[in-house]
């Protein structure tokens, strides 16, 4: 859950070509995937997690530090539903441990 004095909900069309991947960051909020075509890829001190086309990823608690990818052989597509606190920025540039 998000504890906020004030929450933003944001859905993004993200697509990326082979080999694309976010810069290492942490949110704010929590997240959710929906895989449209490709596989998406997500890593955090945790280790990794995949969801390939037609499937649904949640991510991590807010202040996680991930970094988001296209894991697969083609272009990725996915809807991507954020809750954050509309308080702080939306992500925070992190570094991997």
């Amino acid at each position: 859950t998000v504890s906020a004095p004030e929450y933003l909900l944001r859905v993004n069309f993200g697509s990326g070509p082979q080999e694309s991947k976010t810069p290492v960051h942490f949110p704010t909020g929590t997240e959710a995937y929906s895989i449209l075509p490709g596989k998406l890829g997500q890593t955090t001190p945790h280790g990794g997690s995949y969801a390939e086309a037609g499937h649904t990823m949640n991510g991590h608690m807010p202040g996680m530090t991930m970094q988001v990818f296209n894991a697969g052989t083609t272009d990725l597509t996915a809807l991507i539903m954020f809750v954050v606190d509309a308080t702080k920025p939306f992500s925070v540039p992190a570094k991997f441990d």
